[in-house]
């Protein structure tokens, strides 16, 4: 859906994929009819959708400490667009401690997790892609540091749960 918002927004080839921090998600949805009470329980936190420019070497850093894939979703980012790997049997590592934060980027990013794709084309740690997500990610939050400095910044104007 944030993937969906920002490319009927920007503009389908504006946007390259999406990726949003597990823990924003709160609850799981139903089969079935959806009502705006129930994308309130998954969405409480009012944010919006929001797109970023960033290198391919900075998306490889928010796939930190995962201990496991889901069902440790909260600390798993959530993505449409990007084809990855995680490797639970190469040790995280923690680098250099964010400043104003108790996060620490990887010592080693890309050696735990690797993309393949994105967009459907070959990932390049070198290409600048635009990535989808929603506002308190794009600034930093939960995790994400390293999108704090990202370029091109835009809030798209529509609730998550609206998208």
């Amino acid at each position: 859906a944030i993937l969906w918002q920002a490319r009927q927004t920007l503009g389908e080839e504006n946007v390259d994929a999406a990726l949003t921090n597990g823990g924003g998600i709160r609850e799981a949805l139903a089969k079935g009819d959806i009502s705006k009470r129930s994308l309130l329980a998954v969405f409480p936190f009012g944010n919006t959708v929001a797109t970023i420019d960033v290198t391919g070497a900075q998306l490889l850093e928010p796939w930190r400490p995962l201990p496991a894939p889901p069902p440790s979703h909260r600390r798993f980012p959530q993505v449409s667009g990007i084809e990855f790997t995680l490797n639970t049997g190469v040790p995280y590592v923690n680098g250099t401690q964010y400043a104003n934060s108790t996060y620490y980027a990887p010592a080693n990013p890309g050696s735990r997790v690797t993309i393949s794709t994105v967009n459907g084309e070959a990932f390049d740690p070198a290409a600048t892609y635009t990535i989808a997500t929603n506002d308190f990610t794009a600034k930093g939050g939960d995790t994400y540091g390293v999108f704090k400095t990202a370029g091109g910044w835009k809030d798209v104007g529509v609730s998550l749960e609206d998208a």
